[in-house]
C-alpha cells in the first residue's frame, strides 16, 4: 500500500486535491476489479490533509472536508503539495507549519511532488535547491527570482528529480497524477486509466498554453517605448543598433537596459512579439503558414519553424490543430 497525503491550502481551489484524489483512488479500484489479477499488488491510500482541523474554506467559499491534519500524520510514502493561490508571501507566511513537516516525511523516505504553483511550498523546503523544476507558466519567472537556485523548466509539464517532483499548471495535475501512477503501480494501469478517464497519458509542452505578456512593469521609459514601436513595426526589419540610435542610447547600454527591465535582450523580445502574432493568427485563420511567416516579419520557414517550436514547444502546423477557433 502506498500511502499519500495531499496537503491543501485555505483559499485556493479543490480541483487539484479533490481531482487527484479521485484519479489515484480510480487507480486503486483497478485492484479490487477484474484487472486484480494481471498487475503487481501496491495501491493507493489517499488522505486530504491540513495544517489543523478538519474542514478548509475553499476558494470558491466551498468547505472542503480533510481526513486528517499534519499532527496525525507521522510518517507517509508520498506527499502532493496541491497548488495554492495568492500572494506567496502571505501563502508562505500562513502555511509555514507545511516546511518543517515536508522536510520531516522527506528525511523519513517520502517522495514529495508539487502541482502548480505547490512548487514555492515545495522550493521553500530547500529541497529543490540545485535542481530544476517548473510551475504554472504565468508564475515562472516570479519563481526564478524567488529562487535563483532552482533551474526553471518553463516547457515542460512535468519534471522528475527522482524523491522530488514538480508539475505545470492549472488542470494538468492529472498529467502528474496519472505518471505517478506509471512510476509507482505501472505503465498498463496508467495507460487504461489514462483511456477511462479520457486524458492524453503524455502531454504536449506547457509553454505551447503560455500567453506572452508584454513586460511593462517597469519604470523605463526608453525600454517602454522600444517595446511600443517593436510591436508595431515587429513585421519590419528591426536592428539593435538602429533601434539604439533611434531612442539615443549606445547599443551596449540599449541591450543591457532592455534585458534588465523585460527579462529578454531585444532580439529576443522581437521574436516574441512575431511568434505571439503568428499564434494568433493560426488560431484565427486559413492563410497558408508560407504566408504567416511572411505576414510577422520572417522570410525563411525553417528558422520560423524553429523558433515557433522553441517558444510554443509545437510545430506552427500542429498548434493550428491544437488551437484552431475556426467554425
Amino acid at each position: 500500500m502506498i500511502n499519500v497525503a495531499i496537503l491543501v491550502f485555505e483559499d485556493s481551489t479543490p480541483a487539484a486535491p479533490v481531482g487527484a484524489m479521485d484519479i489515484l483512488n480510480k487507480a486503486s479500484k483497478f485492484y479490487h476489479s477484474g484487472l486484480a489479477a494481471k498487475f503487481p499488488p501496491p495501491f493507493f491510500n489517499v488522505k486530504l490533509v491540513y495544517l489543523k482541523g478538519k474542514y478548509v474554506s475553499a476558494s470558491n467559499g466551498y468547505p472542503l472536508y480533510c481526513h486528517n491534519d499534519i499532527s496525525e500524520i507521522e510518517q507517509t510514502d508520498l506527499v502532493l503539495i496541491a497548488a495554492p493561490e495568492g500572494d506567496m508571501d502571505e501563502v508562505l507566511a500562513k502555511h509555514g507549519a507545511y516546511i518543517p513537516w515536508i522536510n520531516k516525511q522527506y528525511a523519513g523516505g517520502a517522495d514529495i511532488v508539487s502541482m502548480c504553483t505547490g512548487a514555492f511550498v515545495l522550493a521553500a523546503t530547500g529541497l529543490l535547491k540545485g535542481k530544476s523544476a517548473t510551475t504554472h507558466w504565468a508564475f515562472t519567472d516570479e519563481f526564478a527570482k524567488r529562487f535563483p537556485d532552482t533551474k526553471v523548466k518553463s516547457d515542460k509539464i512535468i519534471v522528475d528529480e527522482g524523491r522530488v517532483c514538480t508539475s505545470g499548471g492549472a488542470l494538468s495535475f492529472s498529467s502528474v497524477i496519472i505518471y505517478l501512477v506509471e512510476k509507482y503501480v505501472g505503465a498498463d494501469v496508467a495507460i487504461h486509466l489514462s483511456k477511462l478517464l479520457v486524458t492524453e497519458l503524455y502531454k504536449d509542452p506547457q509553454n505551447s498554453y503560455a500567453i506572452f505578456s508584454t513586460q511593462k512593469t517597469h519604470s523605463d521609459e526608453v525600454v517602454l517605448q522600444a517595446q511600443q514601436f517593436i510591436e508595431k513595426q515587429y513585421h519590419t526589419e528591426l536592428q539593435v543598433d538602429e533601434l539604439a540610435s533611434q531612442f539615443a542610447v549606445s547599443g551596449r547600454n540599449f541591450i543591457r537596459r532592455f534585458k534588465k527591465a523585460t527579462g529578454n535582450t531585444p532580439l529576443h523580445y522581437v521574436q516574441r512579439v512575431r511568434i505571439e502574432s503568428a499564434k494568433k493568427m493560426l488560431e484565427t485563420n486559413s492563410a497558408p503558414v508560407q504566408n504567416i511567416l511572411f505576414d510577422v516579419g520572417y522570410e525563411d520557414m525553417s528558422t520560423f519553424r524553429k523558433l515557433f517550436k522553441k517558444y510554443t514547444g509545437l510545430s506552427p502546423v500542429d498548434y493550428r490543430k491544437k488551437y484552431t477557433r475556426l467554425s
